[in-house]
C-alpha cells in the first residue's frame, strides 16, 4: 500500500480533482473532499485495504483563513504545516497543483471575499513598497512551496497545474494513472460541471460592499457567519452584469515581472518530472 497527500495549494482547481476526478477513481481508497472519513484515518482504514490511499485536502498544507485573520502570514503557516505533516508521512508521495499568479491572485481574493473580507483588491495585495495587503508577495512564492516540499518528504512531488484542467485533462490523468499504478477514471457528468465558480466584478463590488455593512453592524465571528449565510444574495443582486472581475494593469505588470522567475521555476521543475504536449508547454511557459 501506497499513501498518496495531495496537499493543495488553495484555489488552483483542488475542487475540481476531488468533485469530479478522485472521487471516482478506480482501485484506490480516496479520502478527501467530499469528506466520508477522516483523511488522516483513511490509511488504516478497513475499507483501503490492500489498495492504495489518496488523501486530497488542501488544507494540509496550511489553511487559507489565517492570512484572511492577519494572525500569521500564509507561507509561514504553509511551511509549518508542510514540515509537520512530512514528520508523521515522511513515505507518503505528495502532490501539488499550482496556478499562473495572476489568475491565480483573482481566485484568491473572490475566496477572501466569499469569507467576509472588507479590503479592496488594491489592498487585499498591495504592490508598494509598503506591502500593507492581505497577503504579502511572499505569501505567492509557489516555488517555496515546492522547496519546502521537497526537503520535508522522502519521495519527489508530483507537480501538476490548474491550466492542464482546462487544456491537457487526459494527459494528466494518464500520468496520474501511471503513478497510482490503476486504471484512469470513466470521466461522468461531474466532469463537466463548473466548481467555485468565481464572482464577476459587479458580484464583487455588491459583495464588498455588503461585507463592510455586515462587518460595521456585528462583531468578529457573529460577522463573518452572517456573511457567509447571505453572501449568495449579494451574488444574485449582480448575476446580470457578466464582465469579469480583472486585475488592475499595474497590478498584472507587477505580479507578471516579479514572479516570472518563480513561474519558471516551478515549471522546469514540472517538465524534467513529467511528459507535457508540446502544445501544452507552450501555453504553459506564455501563462508565466
Amino acid at each position: 500500500m501506497e499513501l498518496f497527500l495531495h496537499i493543495g495549494l488553495h484555489k488552483t482547481g483542488t475542487t475540481y480533482m476531488q468533485k469530479a476526478i478522485f472521487r471516482f477513481w478506480p482501485e484506490i481508497h480516496y479520502a478527501g473532499r467530499p469528506f466520508r472519513e477522516n483523511p488522516l484515518l483513511a490509511i488504516s482504514s478497513p475499507e483501503a485495504g490492500e489498495k492504495n490511499v489518496l488523501v486530497s485536502n488542501e488544507s494540509l498544507s496550511g489553511s487559507l483563513k489565517t492570512a484572511y485573520s492577519g494572525s500569521q502570514p500564509w507561507a509561514e503557516r504553509q511551511y509549518e504545516q508542510i514540515t509537520q505533516l512530512a514528520r508523521v508521512f515522511p513515505y507518503a508521495r505528495p502532490l501539488l497543483s499550482f496556478r499562473q499568479h495572476g489568475s491565480w491572485l483573482l481566485s484568491l481574493y473572490k475566496h477572501y471575499l466569499k469569507y467576509g473580507g472588507t479590503a479592496s483588491l488594491e489592498e487585499f495585495y498591495d504592490i508598494s513598497p509598503n506591502q500593507t495587503g492581505v497577503l504579502k508577495r511572499s505569501d505567492l512564492m509557489q516555488y517555496d512551496r515546492l522547496r519546502w516540499t521537497r526537503e520535508a518528504f522522502a519521495s519527489e512531488p508530483f507537480v501538476f497545474f490548474c491550466e492542464e484542467l482546462q487544456h491537457g485533462l487526459p494527459g494528466l490523468l494518464a500520468e496520474l494513472a501511471e503513478l497510482f499504478g490503476t486504471p484512469m477514471p470513466q470521466l461522468g457528468a461531474a466532469a463537466d460541471r463548473k466548481y467555485n465558480e468565481g464572482v464577476n466584478a459587479a458580484q464583487a463590488h455588491r459583495l464588498l460592499k455588503t461585507n463592510r455593512l455586515l462587518v460595521r453592524a456585528f462583531r468578529g465571528k457573529a460577522a463573518r457567519r452572517i456573511i457567509q449565510s447571505f453572501h449568495g444574495g449579494a451574488y444574485r443582486l449582480a448575476r446580470r452584469s457578466a464582465a469579469p472581475l480583472a486585475l488592475p494593469e499595474q497590478h498584472r505588470s507587477f505580479i507578471r515581472e516579479h514572479y516570472a522567475d518563480d513561474w519558471h521555476a516551478v515549471l522546469d521543475y514540472a517538465l524534467s518530472t513529467r511528459r507535457f504536449s508540446s502544445e501544452m508547454q507552450r501555453l504553459l511557459r506564455d501563462a508565466g
